[in-house]
């Protein structure tokens, strides 16, 4: 059976589908975004920046509860907030580990150039991590991903270059397939690859999953972790197998996306367009393993952007996209399930490379 999350309210007016009934009473009820933007603005929590003095991994974690609308008991959810990682995203991870292999490989040199492809927060991991060790860096990603995620690229020293929106992995025009021929050309240059690069999902096997498992006291009874290479809910999930084997592993993407068809069925179907960033698959990438996901979940863009501006307007967490879909996801599964007791979240990056987007209310009245 499928679960698709979708918002409730139309988008006539921008400002009532971010309703929360905690601030009916409030002068501000159903103003999230303005709230929203009002403590950006406060807290300068819009600047693109990384830290390159910050080490990667060992993120907190944030307890929120919720009640559960059928039964009225309270439900503990974990937020693992990725974005506190030095390039602001849980990719930092994946781009150490990846760029550690082809060093140990010998396929990186010194004054080598790496090169990728990526929506944003990989490109932003690897460009982190090269600027450290001294390497150049090329990053290929669709004009879908420009605007915070393009300046932070830069501010790193990459070079960026923009392919086309929507072009299938196996086109000469996607952006994997031209930063590979980009990298062939170019002498001392590796290509990471991070949806066929085993180094993805063993950053997330031996360092996000052990993390979360301790910070947990090891006990959660599921883990909501949204879906993009499939590298982060593959290591993590190969970890909670082993050491916890009645913890549900549960996928989370937009809907458009093929993951949940696949799993169900075995066909990969059409992809459709979303605006989420970060997560959703057009195709099937090698580095996923669905064998340790129990359950995939949809949820549509409106829902996914209205659960990121809440999170910032009501709990102070100033997250993404993707992290307000696999937030809401688990909300609602939570409530379909009240024998759930503790639950985790995978929030992915930070709020402030979707400033122009998400926060701004003309991009977000685009949104079907």
């Amino acid at each position: 059976m499928r679960l698709i999350i979708r918002a409730a309210l139309g988008y006539a007016l921008v400002s009532l589908v971010f309703c929360s009934v905690s601030r009916a009473n409030s002068p501000t009820a159903c103003n999230a975004l303005e709230i929203a933007n009002a403590k950006i603005l406060c807290k300068n929590l819009g600047q693109t920046c990384a830290n390159l003095d910050r080490p990667i991994g060992n993120t907190p974690v944030h307890r929120i509860v919720i009640k559960n609308r059928k039964t009225g008991s309270e439900q503990e959810i974990f937020l693992k907030l990725e974005g506190e990682n030095p390039g602001g995203s849980i990719k930092d991870r994946a781009a150490l580990s990846m760029i550690e292999d082809a060093e140990r490989a010998g396929r990186l040199q010194p004054g080598g150039t790496i090169v990728e492809a990526t929506s944003g927060n990989t490109g932003i991991g690897v460009a982190l991590v090269a600027k450290q060790r001294g390497y150049k860096c090329v990053i290929f990603m669709e004009a879908k991903n420009k605007g915070e995620k393009e300046t932070i690229l830069k501010a790193l020293g990459a070079e960026v270059v923009i392919t086309p929106d929507g072009v299938p992995p196996n086109d000469p025009l996607s952006k994997s397939a031209l930063a590979a021929e980009h990298a062939q050309a170019t002498p001392n240059s590796v290509f990471l690859d991070q949806y066929n690069n085993p180094a993805n999902p063993k950053a997330h096997e031996l360092s996000t999953g052990p993390e979360l498992y301790e910070q947990l006291n090891r006990q959660v009874d599921a883990v909501f972790i949204g879906m993009g290479t499939g590298g982060t809910i593959t290591g993590i999930g190969r970890y909670l197998k082993k050491v916890s084997p009645n913890t549900m592993i549960v996928g989370v993407e937009p809907v458009g996306s093929i993951y949940q068809r696949y799993k169900e069925t075995g066909e990969v179907p059409t992809p459709q367009k979303y605006k989420v960033e970060g997560i959703g698959q057009t195709s099937i990438p090698s580095v996923v393993d669905l064998s340790v996901v129990d359950k995939i979940l949809q949820v549509n863009d409106r829902a996914a952007f209205a659960q990121t501006i809440e999170l910032l307007a009501d709990r102070d967490v100033f997250a993404g996209g993707s992290s307000g879909a696999a937030l809401a996801a688990c909300i609602e599964y939570l409530h379909e399930n009240p024998k759930l007791k503790r639950a985790a979240v995978i929030m992915p990056d930070s709020g402030n490379r979707y400033v122009s987007k998400i926060f701004n209310e003309k991009w977000m009245k685009k949104v079907q």
